[in-house]
């Protein structure tokens, strides 16, 4: 059985996209590249649930009122990807993974 995955899509008034620095650790994949805030799904979490979480440990962001943007099946995994409006000021964002 394939593995899940759960990603936001953060996008401002200003159409502009929140990426993030992943680690440069040797063991992590895709290492020190861009990409969308994202996570696995654990056993017994929905998608929603799962972007819920990991936006709580990685950004310390209450997530709410997010949509649905595509649910995508890749050889090795299925990729919900969530979407939400909101202007946030990356000087007050707690990373707490990445660079």
């Amino acid at each position: 059985m394939k593995h899940s995955g759960a990603s936001i899509i953060f996008i401002n008034d200003r159409k502009q996209l929140l990426l993030l620095l992943r680690d440069d650790k040797p063991s992590l994949p895709y290492r020190n590249m861009w990409d969308a805030p994202d996570g696995h799904v654990e056993t017994d979490e929905t998608p929603e649930d799962c972007i819920v979480r990991e936006m709580k440990e990685e950004m310390n962001l209450e997530l709410n009122d997010f949509k649905m943007f595509c649910q995508k099946e890749f050889d090795d995994r299925i990729e919900y990807t969530f979407w939400k409006e909101v202007n946030l000021d990356i000087d007050e964002i707690e990373l707490m993974e990445g660079q």
